[in-house]
């Protein structure tokens, strides 16, 4: 029972220490978005980001993401959109002290709507879906960061593919 508590006292002290190391960050990004939708346009995405840096390996990360309105080119136009929230587990390659290299998985929880000009909303539906992405950062200064990723979202309703830039600030 001694040795339980001492394993489970120096775990608590490990997980205290690891968390008041650690490093949060917010970012911002735009992007394009490619709805799996034939005849329809590739609309601008923005997100935001809060993250924590539990080590230079590995991050937690939650996001909002809208991944604009895709109009098709026909009459009456259609607009179909999608938004929601990300929480992925961020693994991270660091090539050298300002590059970095990469990898998100988590899960999206979203909302999507099909609307025709004149008329209104015609269908909406709702999900959690994975997510995944992959990226690179580059450090301008200790506390910035501009990043590229592109992500992959496969929604009940079709997949979703994003490609961004964005600006990370560490706290």
């Amino acid at each position: 029972m001694k040795k339980l508590m001492h394993t489970m006292a120096f775990t608590a002290l490990a997980a205290f220490s690891s968390l008041a190391s650690a490093q949060f960050y917010l970012g911002a990004s735009v992007g394009q978005t490619d709805i799996d939708l034939e005849g329809y346009d590739e609309p601008t995405s923005y997100s935001f980001t809060a993250g924590v840096d539990l080590s230079q390996y590995f991050a937690v990360e939650f996001s909002y993401i809208d991944f604009g309105d895709a109009e098709d080119d026909l009459f009456p136009r259609w607009t179909v959109s999608a938004d929601g929230y990300n929480g992925a587990l961020v693994a991270k390659w660091p090539v050298t002290s300002q590059f970095a290299v990469f990898a998100k998985a988590g899960a999206f929880v979203w909302d999507a709507e099909l609307e025709e000009e004149g008329y209104g909303r015609l269908d909406s539906d709702d999900g959690t879906d994975f997510s995944g992405a992959l990226g690179l950062s580059v450090g301008i200064t200790p506390n910035v960061e501009l990043t590229a990723q592109y992500m992959r979202v496969d929604l009940d309703v079709g997949e979703i593919d994003n490609v961004s830039a964005g600006l990370n600030l560490k706290f």
